[in-house]
């Protein structure tokens, strides 16, 4: 019983804060958390066609923000067929890295997937903004 209160006071505190948000071209080139630095990927377009992923249910205010595995490994290799566990893994390092660039709390593993931490909207951003 008490476990179950202290999660509905964490889940109301969390649904009363305000969003975070990010702001992301629509190519997930470039993104900054408000407040913060901007994180270019414009040369990490690998990382960037998974962030745009990643942001496309919240765009779209779908009742889910997970994406899974599968879309997202098509998403970052396009067309590539990957054996076992290696797909995975790669998806696990690039997201690793997406977390070590500033975007630690706002990428988190989700449903067999990934997601845009709950807490977070995603705002679309000029691509030639800086």
């Amino acid at each position: 019983m008490r476990l179950a209160a202290r999660l509905i006071r964490a889940w109301s505190a969390r649904a009363l804060a305000p969003a975070q948000i990010l702001h992301l071209a629509s190519d997930g080139a470039l993104a900054r958390v408000e407040g913060g630095v901007a994180i270019d990927l414009r040369a990490r377009r690998l990382l960037a066609r998974l962030l745009a992923r990643l942001a496309e249910p919240v765009l779209a205010r779908a009742s889910s923000r997970a994406v899974s595995v599968d879309a997202l490994l098509e998403a970052g290799w396009p067309g590539e067929r990957t054996v076992g566990a290696s797909g995975q893994r790669r998806l696990q390092v690039a997201i690793s890295r997406l977390r070590e660039l500033g975007l630690r709390d706002v990428v988190e593993t989700a449903d067999g997937g990934y997601a845009i931490a709950a807490g977070w909207e995603v705002r679309a951003a000029d691509a030639t903004a800086r």
